[in-house]
């Protein structure tokens, strides 16, 4: 039996059990139920009380946080309000396709996006936030986010309108798929299968479609985790409505099989090929001279050769070369692990691929030009997964089904919406080489109400606070 020093001691109490991890103490709220399967008592912990320290019990940010709500008069106020200003169309829209949940939706999207909360704690940071009074009686006791999860999850039909609202006039689209793991042992869906990090583990798989133009993820459809994704992109597409969508992939998945599915399947693909593919014609690149490729244009201010070869075009970046060549001989110059002298030999072999670019593409009648920029979109939707998975910390999930799995999506479809109209407006603003959509929110939570004689009034505002908002072009009243 482990024994505790009398400083952690003195904080059992009945219904609670002190747990060392580590070098530190733990108190935990507990309790006992009767296991019908084991037929004796069985220990069920109901939740975390604080960490021990021989000054006394830290108590849980929960806690904290609970505690304090019963005597709050400041709110967080100008985070939201700027959400909410540039989100009356997505506001409408589930009014008028969720009219019991749309106050839910909404709110639980805004919380996920500002504080990234457990569904546990979601009422807590709601009543901080100013949410709650733009958007009052919003239920959130665990019976009623059950019911929310399972009403909205079963209705894939309504979701699918929604997305559809969003997604007319596109100029061009962009789809590509990630993967969410999911720790569900109920859940059909979370099947064994490899990503792009080589993990093979329950997952599923989810597609999105990215409006280039407007720099937004307009359409989301979750898969089976084992579910070929070639097929998976084809039935999303047919479900969005979409005939314009260019599928854009990374290297590996240029085979062979990939691409006569797709072509089988008549989706219009670019696909990047590594530069040791035998499908690429690196004969322009051998000479000092230009004569051998089609043409140039430009883009972002450096010229790029191009080279089209059947379905195969490949480009040349003269700065990107000089830039690889230069990183490669000073690899070699210093030594570094994989870079002896020998490498010297090796660079001569390959040097005519630095500064290249191959895409593999159906897009045959389309310039050259056109095709690159599409290509360099794709780092807008890498930057997307990385905020779904990072920002919005949805890589992983424990809804217990689909029908839950599916609304939770959608809420983070919301709150991924919210993240780049924020972005769309700091870029149209000149203000991305600055400030960061989360670096928006930080700033603008500054901004509070204080409740005083039942009147809301807004708090003092920080002067830099106030220069972001003159910058960002929406007054905050």
């Amino acid at each position: 039996m482990t024994s505790y020093p009398d400083w952690v001691l003195k904080h059992k109490t009945k219904g609670t059990e002190i747990r060392k991890i580590g070098q530190g103490y733990y108190l935990y709220k507990i309790t006992s139920r009767w296991s019908k399967e084991k037929k004796r008592p069985v220990k069920v912990t109901l939740g975390f009380l604080g960490t021990i320290t021989e000054t006394g019990l830290v108590k849980s940010r929960a806690i904290r946080l609970a505690e304090s709500i019963e005597h709050i008069t400041i709110k967080e106020y100008g985070a939201f309000f700027v959400v909410w200003q540039q989100n009356q169309d997505i506001v409408e829209a589930l009014k008028d396709l969720f009219p019991t949940w749309w106050k839910e939706l909404l709110s639980m999207a805004y919380l996920r996006l500002m504080y990234q909360t457990p569904l546990k704690h979601l009422d807590l940071y709601y009543q901080t936030s100013f949410v709650s009074e733009t958007l009052p009686q919003v239920r959130f006791k665990d019976k009623d986010i059950t019911a929310c999860l399972r009403d909205i999850g079963q209705e894939r039909g309504k979701i699918v309108s929604f997305l559809q609202r969003f997604v007319g006039g596109s100029s061009f689209v962009l789809i590509d798929a990630t993967h969410v793991i999911s720790l569900s042992a109920s859940m059909q869906e979370n099947q064994l299968g490899y990503n792009n990090k080589h993990e093979y583990k329950p997952q599923v798989n989810l597609l999105f479609i990215y409006e280039a133009s407007q720099k937004l993820p307009v359409y989301y459809r979750l898969v089976a985790g084992n579910i070929r994704e070639i097929k998976a992109l084809k039935m999303t597409l047919l479900e969005s409505g979409l005939n314009n969508a260019i599928v854009l992939t990374d290297k590996g998945f240029n085979s062979k099989e990939n691409v006569e599915a797709m072509g089988n399947e008549d989706l219009r693909y670019i696909i990047p090929m590594k530069r040791n593919s035998s499908l690429i014609d690196y004969t322009p690149t051998l000479t000092a001279g230009k004569s051998g490729f089609d043409g140039y244009f430009s883009f972002e201010e450096r010229v790029i050769w191009y080279k089209k070869t059947d379905n195969v075009l490949l480009y040349l970046d003269e700065e990107l070369r000089l830039a690889e060549q230069k990183d490669y001989l000073q690899r070699v110059q210093n030594n570094r692990q994989g870079y002896s002298a020998d490498a010297l030999e090796t660079f001569h072999t390959k040097q005519h691929r630095f500064g290249t670019i191959a895409l593999l593409s159906s897009l045959k009648d389309t310039h050259a030009s056109i095709l690159f920029n599409y290509f360099k979109s794709r780092s807008a939707i890498e930057t997307m997964f990385d905020t779904f998975k990072n920002i919005l910390s949805a890589d992983r999930t424990y809804m217990q089904g689909h029908i839950e799995m599916e609304t939770w999506m959608f809420i983070h479809h919301l709150a991924l919406v919210f993240y780049y109209r924020l972005y769309q407006r700091l870029m149209d603003k000149d203000l991305l080489k600055k400030y960061s959509p989360k670096d928006l929110l930080l700033y603008f939570s500054q901004i509070k109400k204080i409740k005083i004689q039942d009147e809301w009034k807004v708090a003092e505002i920080p002067q830099k606070v106030k220069a972001l908002i003159e910058k960002y072009g929406i007054p905050i009243p």
